[in-house]
């Protein structure tokens, strides 16, 4: 019996894709390693994200209708399938819950300084369990109004901060030393790319199961584009200082002004930050509750969507005890473990299942 029987279509995954992207990596902006070759580090990260998602969307063409729980099931057989997976699972959770405090890290120092920790992280719980909860076709169309309401405020505010950018900014090129910049690069591949990965538990409700490989190109090739403009508005706008603020591009919104009338526009983009994680963290819930299901033959993934999005929110409080801790973990170390999930483990899969076809043949 699936578990999931709701279904979105090939122009809601390009939406949710793109929301995903977008996610906390506009608060953690990627390339920032590379200073002011960012630019550059995101569109290497970019191709490097293209070819790790064709080892995603070759797993879901040859096993399709099925996720990754189903598929590891299905090549490794039950046992060994089963801890694969849960494994996954664990990183999907984990990544969640890493999403998570980068938002209330945000929320915390920005909008609601007095507000305790746990109060914002409860409320944000509530609100995205209670969207998991009513299934992926629910995220689909609600990721196409968000979407199309966060690009356009995006675009109005890189218009309106043209006059406060400085092409001097990029210069010189070239000079930081190639080891800084491969690794900045690799690390804009995995963060956010590499986790489009998740969308293995998403996969099997598309219906156009054809035309995955094309959709979820499209979806991070606009992605990608957008978190080009950003990383050019930042660089454009601040330069090297840009190091000195926690939230580059977000701090860029504080040079806006209209005839000294219209101010602090920060915030608009604030809550259009807000919008996008939330549909990030309600993809990685909703790929572990319902993975965490199917490991356990549940007969329903929705009574463990809101103890599991609790148990999310309470590990998000307890991964750092900083926000510069957290920036640190983004740029050194989660490039590295990372890989695991990102590469090794899809390719490994998708290596065993086309040795196990030759010796079938």
């Amino acid at each position: 019996m699936r578990l999931e029987t709701g279904k979105i279509s090939g122009s809601e995954l390009i939406y949710i894709i793109v929301a995903f992207i977008f996610g906390s990596s506009i608060l953690l902006l990627p390339g920032l390693g590379a200073g002011s070759m960012g630019w550059l580090a995101i569109i290497l990260g970019l191709i490097l994200g293209l070819g790790f998602a064709s080892i995603y969307t070759a797993l879901a063409m040859r096993f399709s209708g099925k996720n990754f729980v189903e598929i590891s099931e299905a090549v490794f057989g039950r046992l060994i399938g089963k801890c694969i997976a849960f494994v996954f699972l664990g990183y999907l959770f984990y990544l969640g819950s890493l999403v998570i405090t980068n938002y209330y890290d945000f929320i915390k120092l920005i909008l609601l300084n007095e507000t305790p920790s746990a109060i914002i992280v409860l409320f944000s719980v509530l609100i995205i369990s209670y969207g998991v909860w009513h299934g992926i076709e629910v995220l689909g169309r609600v990721a196409q109004g968000m979407v199309i309401l966060t690009v356009g405020l995006f675009l109005l505010l890189f218009v309106l901060l043209f006059n406060k950018m400085d092409i001097n900014n990029f210069f010189p090129l070239f000079d930081l030393p190639l080891k800084q910049f491969w690794w900045a690069a690799y690390g804009a591949g995995t963060f956010p790319f590499g986790e489009v990965v998740a969308f293995l538990m998403v996969f099997a409700a598309l219906n156009r199961p054809k035309r995955i490989r094309a959709l979820v190109f499209k979806g991070m090739i606009y992605g990608g584009i957008i978190l080009f403009l950003a990383s050019i508005r930042t660089i454009a706008v601040f330069g090297h200082t840009m190091e000195i603020f926690v939230y580059p591009f977000f701090q860029t919104g504080k040079l806006i002004s209209i005839a000294d009338v219209f101010t602090r526009l920060e915030i608009i983009s604030g809550m259009s930050f807000l919008m996008m994680g939330f549909l990030k963290i309600a993809v990685l819930l909703y790929g572990t509750v319902l993975g965490t299901a199917q490991v356990f033959r549940l007969n329903s993934y929705r009574p463990l969507v809101l103890p599991l999005g609790l148990l999310m929110g309470l590990v998000s409080m307890l991964n750092f005890p900083s926000v510069i801790e957290n920036v640190k973990h983004a740029n050194d170390i989660y490039p590295i473990y990372s890989t695991v999930f990102i590469l090794v483990i899809p390719l490994f899969t998708l290596a065993v299942a086309l040795f196990r076809k030759l010796l079938r043949k």
